[in-house]
């Protein structure tokens, strides 16, 4: 909880680049599976890539904070001693 969103991206890409150099021990451990060379592209180049697009994504589009409120304070009583946020 003490990273803002932008850190936890580059969290994201970083264990994405990571894991990109080390995508042959992946293959090999996807084949023991019974995976195809198909496979490896779906699954190990796939995950690989989604990490780098959500670390794009969270520094593009999230503020460089910890906390994001998502819409206003909504009322869950009828006398309004209970509200919410997101």
């Amino acid at each position: 909880g003490r990273l803002t969103f932008h850190q936890r991206a580059l969290k994201l890409k970083e264990l994405a680049q990571y894991l990109n150099g080390h995508r042959e021990a992946l293959y090999e451990l996807s084949h023991r599976t019974g995976a195809t060379k198909i496979d490896n592209m779906i699954d190990v180049d796939g995950g690989i890539g989604v990490l780098f697009t959500f670390g794009s994504k969270g520094r593009r589009e999230l503020p460089n904070a910890q906390v994001i409120v998502d819409g206003p304070a909504e009322r869950l009583s009828k006398d309004g001693s209970f509200i919410g946020e997101h």
